[in-house]
């Protein structure tokens, strides 16, 4: 729980036989940007890198978010389908789609290594930023513009096209979501990759376009609406999941964190209250992004990997199965964007002395991703008393009969009705997993 920090011992109870949501997998996402400054590096140093997320030696990674298509972390605005002028500015049968050599050299092969280092268990969530410009009221990838109502169907086409393309690369995609950040697309000059949806139109899309065209493709991956920021998940939820046109084809919705100081998190357990057969996934963090953060990348910053764990502790209080990060890795100042945007990320490669540094949010997230593997089970942990200090904790029962305790900075005694008893005097701003069977 979320508990005032005690400057004496809080003792814990954990009842396993008090369960909640099963964990999904935690990740990161295999931007454009990721590839450029992975594939910058020596082979040996790339292995490292590589290993240091997915390996059985790293943190263990096992999700992951794809762009369908590019995204301001590319050095090129694009999609599959913009070369149309030769058709008369129209591709309404698709037929100029195509994977982009960004596919093929900087997503692919190290979605493919990351596969290989795991053994095949990262879950791979696919995510489009725009349309093509010519689908779109605004005739091109950024700035403020939704789909033409008119390219629905081509809209759902260019999904089962993108996941049969993938297919054929030996690529599996586990899960889609309905579209990057759609409140972008309603504000003006909007400076990246982003196209508008309100709810109402995307439970139409879904209804009878995406749904339809996905089932008749015989694909099944996981259909997250919303794929934006927690304020909106119920409007969302009552609009899409109170009718079954559309509820049927949705399987969970996607959470970001970018406006968290104006959501309380117990948005998304009132969301699993109403809607308990849906899973929540964070698909999207990073930190140095919005413009009142003046600081963009910030080297061996603390605070920013406290503020991963936290948030990670709280999501996982309030139902959320699966946490990915942004980019797997970028460069020293934080790109490349087309953009020109900078964000921090867990690794920063510096490509002139072929080395790549794991930044307190690396630690943050693995403390989570490496002792809480994918099939645990949230279970019930509560604190007997209160003090006027911050204290977060969470508890899981992993798969193989173990529990982990994630803990952030405190003295505590945990309890176990099966296991007896143990104190613990964390140093303040300390990450630590216990680990017990």
């Amino acid at each position: 729980g979320d508990y005032p920090r005690p400057d004496k011992l809080t003792k814990f109870t954990v009842r396993r036989d008090t369960q909640y949501q099963k964990v999904l997998g935690y990740g990161g996402a295999f931007t454009d940007a990721a590839g450029i400054n992975i594939g910058m590096l020596s082979q040996p140093t790339q292995e490292n890198l590589m290993k240091s997320y997915f390996g059985e030696d790293g943190i263990d990674y096992s999700m992951g978010r794809v762009p369908i298509g590019g995204t301001d972390f590319s050095t090129r605005p694009y999609t599959y389908d913009d070369d149309v002028q030769d058709l008369g500015g129209v591709d309404a049968n698709l037929t100029k789609f195509a994977l982009q050599p960004e596919d093929f050299k900087l997503k692919i092969p190290y979605i493919q290594w990351a596969q290989q280092l795991s053994g095949n268990k990262v879950k791979l969530v696919a995510s489009p930023w725009s349309a093509p410009g010519w689908m779109k009221t605004s005739g091109r990838i950024h700035g403020m513009g939704q789909l033409k109502k008119q390219f629905y169907q081509q809209w759902a086409d260019y999904f089962v096209k993108f996941l049969e393309a993938y297919k054929n690369q030996d690529v599996d995609v586990w899960g889609i979501t309905t579209g990057n950040e759609p409140f972008n697309g309603y504000i003006p000059m909007w400076p990246f990759n982003c196209m508008g949806w309100k709810a109402a139109d995307m439970r139409r899309f879904l209804a009878n376009n995406l749904g339809p065209s996905l089932a008749a493709a015989k694909l099944d991956p996981r259909v997250i609406m919303l794929d934006d920021n927690k304020g909106s998940v119920q409007s969302w939820a009552k609009e899409i999941l109170s009718q079954n046109d559309s509820a049927q084809y949705v399987h969970g919705v996607g959470t970001h964190w970018y406006l968290d100081f104006l959501t309380s998190p117990d948005v998304l357990s009132r969301f699993h209250n109403n809607y308990p057969d849906y899973f929540i996934v964070q698909t999207e963090a990073c930190l140095g992004f919005t413009p009142w953060e003046r600081e963009k990348v910030s080297l061996g910053n603390w605070e920013r990997g406290e503020q991963y764990l936290e948030a990670i502790i709280q999501d996982s209080r309030n139902f959320v199965g699966g946490w990915i990060d942004w980019n797997l890795a970028l460069d020293l100042k934080g790109g490349p964007n087309w953009a020109k945007l900078k964000a921090d990320a867990a690794i920063l490669v510096n490509a002139t002395a072929d080395e790549f540094l794991k930044q307190p949010i690396y630690y943050g997230i693995g403390h989570v991703s490496k002792f809480v593997p994918p099939d645990s089970v949230r279970i019930d942990m509560t604190a007997d008393s209160f003090s006027p200090r911050g204290l977060q904790t969470v508890a899981f029962l992993r798969p193989d009969n173990g529990t982990a305790i994630l803990r952030y900075d405190a003295k505590i005694v945990i309890q176990d009705a099966e296991r007896g008893a143990i104190n613990i005097n964390i140093p303040q701003q300390s990450f630590v997993t216990m680990l017990y069977w």
